[in-house]
């Protein structure tokens, strides 16, 4: 199937446009036919430094809804398998247990929020598992999980490493961060890279340099002008430590510059002149090499406008080429950055002049204006 470009076609400004929606459809739906823990979303760690709450909960179904289920309990055990604790978890809503965290009342599942520091819960390894009792007294366990207790402490960035400046054809550099934390090394998910644009506050991009799990303090990355996708300008970085329990570092800044210069057309592909047929329709391919550093995966359109023998604009531009190596685009190979559209000329196409003007768009917002082009329709 073509991409079709009728070029003489103008919609008028006053069109309507039909839309059709549907209204979403309700269902009421009944209880689960089985007596069965269906699902738990219990955490695998706590910190008992940690004022944030944690939620504790699990799916239990009952053919006769909560009716027919007595109890559930999240039950947890010490390293001996001595019974440490047994808290109740609530379907309610928070309406009897507002303690409890529970959002809906009676969907079968049923939660208990925790604040770690308030909880008395001694610093070591547990067992933890759900346990469900019907009305009949029937008791269901789901398999035991690992629960371990920590008086956390957050990481420590100490040192780093890092360009002054991200030139548009630089090669690989590497970065590097120091890393402590007196939990061990292990406790360290990673180091976040969080980039702000000059004058703003909101973070405009982010990434991650992750643990090498080699017993060492010392994390690091090769970048290189790859790292100017998206980028240009001025930017303030920010570098902080991340552990498993979602601690962070204090925040170490960084100003860099980065270039990244806006995509260059080195050429454009077209007929010089196309003989509109009596009858059925006459397929022409147009095409337009782009390049751009620091990287074709920075560019993020091309396109074209077209303009009528009588000078107006078409009412369908922009017309978007592709780089995706598909028939449907006409495009021969993905990713060689030319760029593809095919257009269909049928019977009755005005003959005359046709302008094209060709851009491109980079992943930063530049825009570049190509060459602008003429084709003869006859």
């Amino acid at each position: 199937m073509y991409k079709k470009l009728l070029l003489f076609l103008l919609i008028p400004a006053g069109s309507l446009l039909l839309m059709v929606s549907c209204q979403d459809k309700k269902e009421v739906v009944g209880f689960q036919s089985n007596y069965e823990i269906q699902s738990v979303d219990l955490p695998e760690l706590l910190n008992t430094n940690s004022a944030s709450p944690v939620l504790f909960s699990a799916r239990v179904t009952h053919p006769e809804g909560n009716k027919g289920i007595s109890s559930v309990k999240m039950v947890i055990t010490d390293s001996t398998g001595s019974e440490f604790t047994a808290q109740e978890l609530y379907d309610d809503g928070g309406a009897q247990h507002p303690e409890s965290g529970d959002l809906i009342a009676f969907d079968q599942v049923y939660s208990y929020r925790v604040v770690p520091s308030q909880w008395d819960l001694p610093v070591g390894n547990y067992r933890i598992k759900i346990v469900a009792t019907a009305a009949d007294n029937k008791v269901l366990e789901s398999a035991a999980q690992v629960l371990e207790v920590l008086l956390n402490q957050p990481p420590e960035l100490t040192e780093f490493s890092f360009p002054d400046s991200i030139f548009s054809d630089m090669g690989p550099v590497q970065i590097s961060f120091t890393v402590n934390d007196g939990d061990g090394l292990k406790d360290i998910r990673w180091v976040l890279i969080r980039g702000l644009k000059e004058g703003s506050s909101a973070v405009s991009f982010q990434d991650t340099v992750f643990n090498p799990l080699n017993n060492s303090p010392i994390f690091t990355a090769n970048i290189d002008s790859n790292f100017a996708i998206g980028k240009t300008g001025n930017y303030q970085l920010e570098f902080l430590a991340q552990d498993r329990f979602g601690d962070k570092s204090e925040v170490k800044t960084h100003n860099i510059f980065v270039e990244n210069p806006p995509p260059v057309f080195v050429g454009v592909s077209l007929p010089d002149t196309l003989e509109i047929p009596a009858t059925g329709s006459v397929i022409a391919a147009f095409t337009a090499k782009v390049a751009d550093q620091p990287s074709l995966a920075d560019i993020d359109s091309v396109y074209f406008d077209s303009y009528l023998p009588n000078g107006n604009a078409s009412s369908s531009n922009p017309f978007i080429m592709y780089d995706d190596g598909t028939v449907e685009s006409g495009d021969v190979q993905a990713g060689d950055g030319i760029y593809t559209v095919t257009i269909q000329l049928p019977a009755g196409t005005p003959s005359g002049d046709y302008l094209f003007k060709f851009y491109a768009t980079d992943k930063a917002g530049q825009r570049t204006a190509g060459p602008e082009e003429k084709l003869h329709a006859k």
